[in-house]
């Protein structure tokens, strides 16, 4: 045996196989949550606010004066009606009246960003005091007092996009791949049974329970089932139409851009431009803007929002129909296929158990008389005609 190398010992491929879809995982997921940390320390460790809309009831010099700051974008406004009015409808922030010769009224709106109201109060006092006047702070959208901030909205959101993308592949891996549009159907039914449930315990949770989201348990339920069925739907749809990494892909992508974007209480004018700019096409700033316009506005100024999260349904279900159309006329091609080669089978089935169609002879007369090709039969005649000579 002395004579015989010695092979070094090779790794199973198995094993190898093993390590390094471990490896490659562990460096995705670490890429993943560096993207989470990332996006939202940018966005919310230190907001400037830039751009923010507010109505201005004064002379031009004082609208011109306050415009000049890149932390604004001034609206004008006739008088203190009108400017209540913009901020009630949410085209603005806040509003600015120099109710006397030093004397300031602000208007803000905390239910619509606390943030918001945090810089336009921070701007409009320094403003004032540059005047000698002082500033008195009128607050026309006041948030609770279990949630002054304005927080609790915001994980509302943000809990519930991760419940409905997760439900919605679990859901897709329990019952298996739709077949049909019957499949279609019972699949959404059961997607609306579960996005009900989950809208209704964190609708619970937020008025009953913490006492942070009261006065609208209806509205506020119907608003966030509506929020939720809408990402369901959505991942459902590009987990059937394009497979299951698709709907990883999805998930992690609202996940990292659409939670960061909708700022929570950073208001959309305090939010890093990249973010501000992509709110308006993720429906979690859609989802938040309607819970703040249905508790703290009245619904208004919630338009935008509702169409946005009906072209992410509709979305959904155009990707769900089509998979469902395309697989279920796929199986009927292949049912007919099958027919077609079940007849073909019958068919040559019976030619083979039929006895005339493995007997040449059957159809031919002569086979019948034994006598047609036996050559002593023309002797005979022969030997006949002979005699009678």
């Amino acid at each position: 045996m002395s004579g015989q190398a010695v092979l070094p010992h090779a790794e199973p491929p198995a094993r190898a196989q093993r390590a390094r879809n471990v490896l490659l995982a562990t460096v995705g997921l670490s890429v993943v949550v560096g993207l989470f940390f990332s996006g939202f320390s940018s966005e919310f460790g230190n907001p400037e606010p830039h751009n923010i809309p507010i109505a201005v009831v004064g002379t031009p010099s004082v609208r011109a004066t306050l415009n000049a700051s890149p932390a604004l974008s001034v609206r004008s406004a006739a008088d203190a009606t009108i400017a209540t009015r913009m901020v009630l409808d949410r085209t603005v922030y806040g509003a600015i009246e120099f109710t006397g010769p030093r004397s300031v009224e602000l208007l803000v709106a905390n239910g619509g960003g606390h943030s918001a109201d945090v810089a336009l109060t921070a701007i409009a006092t320094a403003f004032a005091q540059s005047r000698g006047a002082k500033v008195q702070v009128v607050e026309l959208a006041p948030t609770t007092p279990n949630d002054p901030n304005g927080t609790v909205e915001f994980y509302c959101i943000v809990f519930l996009v991760i419940g409905a993308a997760l439900g919605a592949n679990v859901l897709g891996q329990l019952l298996g791949p739709i077949r049909n549009l019957r499949d279609m159907g019972h699949r959404l039914i059961i997607l609306l049974l579960y996005t009900s449930v989950a809208a209704l315990t964190v609708t619970f949770l937020g008025d009953i329970v913490y006492g942070a989201l009261v006065g609208q348990f209806g509205l506020l339920f119907l608003t966030l089932w509506a929020y939720t069925f809408s990402i369901a739907v959505a991942v459902a749809g590009v987990v059937a139409l394009f497979g299951g990494a698709a709907g990883l892909l999805l998930t992690l992508t609202l996940v990292i851009l659409g939670n960061t974007s909708a700022g929570g209480p950073v208001s959309r004018p305090l939010s890093g431009r990249f973010f501000s700019a992509i709110n308006p096409y993720f429906p979690q700033g859609a989802g938040l803007s309607i819970v703040r316009g249905v508790q703290y506005f009245g619904g208004r100024g919630i338009a935008e929002s509702v169409w946005c999260l009906a072209t992410w349904t509709a979305g959904g279900l155009a990707f769900l129909t089509i998979h469902a159309v395309r697989v279920g006329r796929g199986q009927e091609d292949a049912r007919d296929i099958g027919v077609t080669v079940n007849a073909a089978s019958l068919n040559a089935t019976a030619q083979s158990d039929d006895p005339a169609a493995d007997d040449p002879a059957a159809d031919d007369p002569a086979a019948d008389d034994p006598a047609a090709d036996d050559p002593t039969n023309e002797v005979d005649d022969a030997h006949v005609l002979v005699l009678h000579d």
